[in-house]
């Protein structure tokens, strides 16, 4: 008699999503003034422009793309898992990427927290040290980055010159479905135990027969 596949209908979903994600587009934006400048990030991609130039690194592009092959491979393992949810090796296929969104959604949040604590409260301070001398009537430079999400105006004054700025940052649709993809990573780590429980309990009958 064929066997039967348990099927783990979680993980088939969880796997194709980590698979699409890299290429759902960034997750956060920062805007600054009409289009003077912008940051977009995600775990799969660093844009960060300036006046329309863009301004990238090597070294920043290579660790990005192994983000996104090692979120597609723990795609493509996650499928495997769970189309063969009974094996052996179905939960360390599925434990290799399940909860890789749920630990990248947590680390941008952590760095733009912190990034915009810098930005607000030390970046000012080392500018105005770098350019005050010079400039008559002093330097007065006021960063005022939201935090995660929402708008903002940042003022420079220098004599009797001042000039103001509003900076907006938001989260995009692509971060929505990072979390899609985490809530359903989670449920088929869950959801893939019944099956292991069940090939337990079926060694157990086997070794008692014997």
């Amino acid at each position: 008699m064929k066997r039967k596949n348990a099927i783990n209908w979680f993980g088939v979903v969880f796997g194709v999503l980590m698979i699409v994600l890299p290429f759902a587009g960034s997750w956060w934006m920062l805007k600054v003034g009409d289009n003077a400048a912008s940051v977009a990030i995600s775990p799969f991609n660093f844009d960060v422009k300036v006046v329309g130039v863009s301004v990238r690194s090597v070294l920043v592009d290579y660790i990005l793309l192994f983000s996104k092959i090692t979120f597609m491979i723990a795609g493509v393992f996650s499928i495997l898992a769970s189309l063969f949810a009974d094996r052996w090796w179905s939960a360390k296929l599925l434990r290799f990427g399940v909860m890789k969104p749920f630990w990248g959604i947590l680390t941008l949040i952590i760095i733009l927290i912190v990034g915009t604590i810098f930005a607000n409260a030390v970046l000012p301070k080392i500018v105005s040290g770098m350019i005050r001398e010079g400039t008559e009537g002093g330097l007065q430079i006021k960063i005022n980055v939201p935090f995660l999400s929402g708008s903002s105006k940042s003022t420079i004054v220098t004599g009797d010159a001042t000039v103001s700025t509003e900076i907006r940052t938001g989260f995009q649709m692509a971060f929505l479905l990072a979390v899609i993809t985490a809530g359903v990573g989670i449920a088929s780590r869950i959801y893939h135990r019944r099956f292991l429980e069940k090939e337990e309990i079926k060694k157990e009958k086997v070794e008692k027969k014997k």
